[in-house]
């Protein structure tokens, strides 16, 4: 069925999003199993499992963002993939429950910050974030660009979205004409602001590497 377009690892099973011939279908292995897929008869939770993501529109899978639960993000709509009790997945209790129609972008896969997915939109762009809402008891998010909107519109971008951890909270995109766009993110402390740094150059990706700042010492 070709390759799937995107793997992750969640809740002890290795799983597949989307490939060619089925890009609505989703499939993990057995758990604690990586390489097995199959199923025992009769079944058992620790079988293999797989679900199709359908809506109202048929949108091919993405992206898959392990967080609370595993979302998993269309061109169209988000998705939580649910189970049973205490969310434990099994092929008798898997099921996907639409949170939101937004769609991601399909070149630039979303990044986990803290407890919360951010993604480019599919349409706009515009850079929304999700999180794990209890009175909802779902995700729920919000388009975190829209006080900086003027700098992304009408534009392309690079391959992925980067972020500083330290000293401030700050999620990177690569703007194909040579400027680089910055979210300061911190939704704990409900501080969000766009700017822009004027580079030379055109930007096809970049990325941010740990580390931590010197400090004097004895």
């Amino acid at each position: 069925y070709g390759y799937p377009r995107d793997v992750e690892y969640f809740g002890d099973r290795l799983w597949f999003g989307g490939t060619r011939a089925e890009p609505q279908r989703i499939d993990a292995s057995c758990t604690g199993d990586y390489t097995n897929f199959g199923r025992s008869s009769p079944i058992v939770d620790s079988d293999a499992v797989s679900i199709m993501s359908n809506a109202r529109q048929m949108n091919a899978i993405v992206d898959m963002v392990p967080l609370d639960s595993l979302l998993v993000l269309t061109e169209g709509n988000e998705f939580m993939v649910t189970g049973g009790a205490d969310k434990v997945i099994s092929p008798s209790t898997i099921g996907m429950k639409i949170q939101s129609n937004y769609g991601a972008d399909p070149d630039v896969p979303a990044k986990v910050i803290g407890e919360s997915a951010v993604m480019l939109q599919a349409e706009g762009p515009a850079v929304r974030d999700l999180a794990y809402t209890f009175d909802k008891d779902g995700f729920r998010g919000n388009e975190i660009s829209v006080w900086g909107s003027h700098l992304f519109e009408g534009y392309r971008f690079g391959r992925g979205i980067d972020h500083w951890k330290a000293p401030w909270s700050v999620l990177w995109f690569s703007r194909a004409d040579g400027v680089r766009i910055g979210i300061t993110y911190m939704p704990e402390q409900d501080v969000i602001g766009s700017h822009w740094h004027d580079t030379t150059g055109k930007w096809l990706d970049a990325c941010s590497l740990p580390g931590r700042p010197d400090t004097a010492g004895p």
